[in-house]
């Protein structure tokens, strides 16, 4: 289980590091930690990526709601 547990969490560390920090943090945050699924039709990480980015799409939020 906790290889398991490691591997997933390897997945979800390389997904945040390819989405620019600036967009991460003023962003997509909230759509990864809601909706950053791992599974889709893509390999784990892309799908991850995909996940967050539509969930945001899907579901924007006001600047007011943003974290600074």
């Amino acid at each position: 289980m906790q290889v398991l547990l490691e591997r997933i969490h390897g997945f979800y560390l390389e997904a945040i590091s390819r989405i620019p920090a600036p967009c991460l943090r003023s962003r997509h945050h909230r759509g990864l930690l809601k909706a950053g699924h791992c599974y889709g039709p893509f390999d784990t990480v892309t799908n991850i990526i995909v996940n967050t980015i539509s969930y945001d799409t899907a579901f924007p939020h006001s600047k007011s709601l943003r974290w600074t």
